[in-house]
């Protein structure tokens, strides 16, 4: 922000990106114009929560190195997917919506021409095996408006943690959106999209 000159800005981060923007928005509140976080809570995320992504993310990671280079994009997203959702032990299968497959999993060439995911991954698995030292409890208070979208089926249970979200964002909007997981905005983006929308112009 300070680089492209920007006094202030509206933050969207879902998951992990929420827990930057939730940082971002107590650490410097005035430099935060509205703060919208998608399926994540400002508690420390329990160990289990953790082990999970761990393996989702592993997974994934496992089944890229298995994708010929020859297939095309979408082939390559379809043959991640249902070797992750093999890899999954039942009680998490039912978080993995195969139409959402094209969604979720974004990929791009590599310099050799095998896919390769856009996100860091190495990074992320380093950031998720780290998290007593990379994710610590929120300090602060930011009382501008924010907005918490969150699934409903979700193992993240935003929604229970409403009483504890507001004592850091006392004017917190809490938006539960039926039939979504984690990831809110794959699930139901049209419900996403319009509760993003209708606080973004109120």
């Amino acid at each position: 922000m300070d680089r492209i000159g920007a006094p202030k800005a509206v933050i969207v981060g879902h998951s992990m990106g929420g827990i930057t923007g939730m940082k971002v928005a107590l650490r410097a509140p005035e430099r935060v114009e509205k703060l919208i976080v998608e399926d994540m809570s400002c508690r420390k995320i329990p160990p289990a929560i953790l082990e999970m992504v761990v393996l989702y993310v592993s997974l994934g990671q496992a089944a890229l190195e298995q994708v010929p280079a020859d297939v095309d994009e979408e082939t390559a997203r379809q043959i991640i997917f249902d070797s992750v959702l093999r890899g999954l032990p039942q009680e998490l299968k039912i978080l993995a919506k195969p139409e959402n497959a094209n969604f979720r999993i974004q990929l791009k060439r590599s310099p050799e021409g095998r896919w390769t995911f856009k996100s860091n991954i190495g990074l992320l698995i380093n950031a998720l095996k780290n998290s007593k030292e990379l994710m610590t409890e929120p300090t602060g208070l930011y009382e501008g408006p924010a907005c918490f979208i969150y699934g409903k089926l979700s193992p993240f249970l935003v929604g229970l943690d409403e009483q504890n979200i507001r004592r850091y964002f006392p004017n917190a909007k809490m938006v539960g959106i039926d039939n979504a997981t984690h990831s809110v905005h794959s699930d139901c983006p049209q419900e996403f999209t319009d509760t993003l929308l209708n606080f973004l112009q109120a």
